[in-house]
């Protein structure tokens, strides 16, 4: 049979598993009230233990605060190492020119370990009919090829990296145009670049 004091001794049971779960802080509130609610006149309204959860409360607190703290600090380190752009000077060769280029080397475990570049292709001959591309190299691998468009400048930022190695250390990159199938294109000097 469940008589009122049955009820009384579940409930406590209940509140005391709750309490033990939530947190002093923010649902701090929520426990007082719910003392006071369950057990009205008991003259409790706290567990007994207060002072060992409050204690264990400020260094939980202090704890969260510190390895937020760090976390922060390494993420903001590790996009400033990121993010150090160096220049590539104007690459061009008739009817193609690539202006306001940077490099990165990305390190292992981010962006493929990649080295990044970005900047502007351009086809400075309109009247010649040929397409411009950019052509990048990284630790030995054959060329990749990034095509331009006829008579217009085209924004570019690409990745290129090597698979089989956590991070890329050696790439190069020039500029060419594309003078059809029986002539060859014409590039502009390769530039080597290390990290």
């Amino acid at each position: 049979m469940f008589t009122p004091i049955r009820a009384q001794l579940s409930a406590k049971v209940l509140v005391s598993k709750i309490n033990a779960m939530v947190p002093v802080g923010a649902f701090g509130a929520f426990r007082l009230a719910t003392d006071q609610y369950l057990f009205p006149g008991s003259g409790r309204t706290r567990p007994q233990h207060r002072g060992m959860t409050m204690e264990t409360g400020n260094m939980m607190r202090k704890l969260a605060t510190g390895v937020l703290t760090a976390g922060l600090f390494i993420v903001g380190a590790t996009t400033a190492a990121a993010a150090s752009w160096r220049g590539i000077p104007t690459l061009s060769t008739g009817g193609a020119s690539f202006t306001g280029g940077q490099y990165t080397f990305h390190p292992a475990g981010s962006n493929h370990g990649a080295f990044q570049w970005k900047g502007k292709l351009n086809d400075t001959d309109h009247r010649d009919g040929h397409n411009v591309y950019m052509q990048v190299k990284v630790e030995g691998y054959d060329w990749s090829r990034y095509n331009g468009k006829q008579k217009e400048s085209v924004s570019l930022n690409k990745l290129n990296w090597a698979p089989a190695q956590r991070y890329t250390d050696d790439a190069y990159i020039r500029v060419c145009r594309d003078k059809g199938s029986f002539n060859p294109d014409n590039c502009s000097e390769t530039k080597h670049y290390r990290p």
